[in-house]
């Protein structure tokens, strides 16, 4: 069995077209990278900084401790929201850069190139990483910030609460960044299947006709969105022709339009019998 088929739109961008988006997907990536790597750096080192100072007194001076304490409670809570609030977009631009590098390396596979992002190095043993990096230090200065609200006020429940903050953080943000992200495209695709018949002298003719009929189609009509051609395995005179529309709209559209009234202008002599197969909406995901 024998499948002609042409692609929607991807044929018909010009080079220049796709280098574009190669470069406007190269610096997404990096100034999100950027920004992450920046975070991961400060927020530890800040925190740590406010937190020396704000416990160093208390802890040496029990005067200061008693009238730092309902302070420290509020500095610790605005620390902790702060921090989470950092922690819940670093949970999000892991995932965005997740979904940069395949959309990265797609497009450098178009481009038949060996880019960033195809030679991007692995994950040591797997999971040790960026993502990691973050799954440990947003949780540890979160569980930090939870120390400085209680130790004064409860000092067990400080001693408890901190570092089962982290580790919930930890769990949390392993299962939610470091697995994989799948790019998904929801299709409700307008598909119509037609079988022809053909004679044996017009085979290639209709052959011809019908790839000429996909392409115009593709690269002229803006709701086109795939043409293929597959011959019968078990009779070479037998084709069916497999054509997706963005909706029913756009495949009356394309009836009629020239391309479509050429296509059977054309073949009305090459084929003894055609009828549709399949006609309505693809819906996957």
């Amino acid at each position: 069995m024998s499948t002609y088929q042409l692609l929607p739109k991807l044929a018909a961008l010009k080079d220049e077209d796709v280098r574009t988006s190669y470069q406007e997907v190269c610096k997404a990536y990096h100034a999100i990278d950027d920004f992450r790597a920046k975070l991961l750096g400060f927020l530890p080192l800040v925190s740590g900084v406010g937190i020396f100072f704000l416990l160093n007194d208390a802890f040496t001076n029990a005067t200061k401790r008693s009238s730092t304490a309902p302070f420290l409670v509020v500095v610790g809570i605005f620390g902790f929201v702060a921090a989470l609030g950092l922690f819940s977009y670093e949970l999000h631009a892991v995932r965005r850069c997740r979904v940069l590098i395949k959309v990265g390396t797609g497009i450098e596979g178009r481009m038949g190139i060996g880019g960033q992002f195809w030679h991007r190095p692995d994950d040591i043993a797997g999971f040790i990483g960026p993502a990691l990096a973050a799954c440990l230090i947003y949780p540890a200065v979160l569980g930090a910030w939870i120390y400085v609200t209680f130790i004064f006020v409860w000092p067990l429940v400080a001693l408890v609460l901190a570092p089962l903050v982290f580790l919930i953080g930890f769990v949390a943000s392993s299962k939610s960044s470091l697995k994989d992200v799948t790019l998904t495209l929801e299709e409700k695709n307008y598909i119509i299947v037609s079988r022809f018949e053909i004679k044996p002298q017009h085979r290639q003719d209709f052959i011809d006709a019908a790839l000429k009929d996909g392409r115009d189609s593709l690269h002229h009509e803006q709701g086109a969105r795939r043409f293929e051609i597959v011959e019968d395995e078990s009779d070479p005179n037998s084709f069916y022709l497999s054509e997706a529309y963005e909706d029913k709209e756009a495949f009356d559209a394309h009836t009629k339009g020239c391309f479509y009234q050429d296509f059977f202008d054309t073949t009305k002599g090459y084929y003894t019998q055609t009828d549709v197969l399949v006609k309505g909406t693809l819906k996957s995901s």
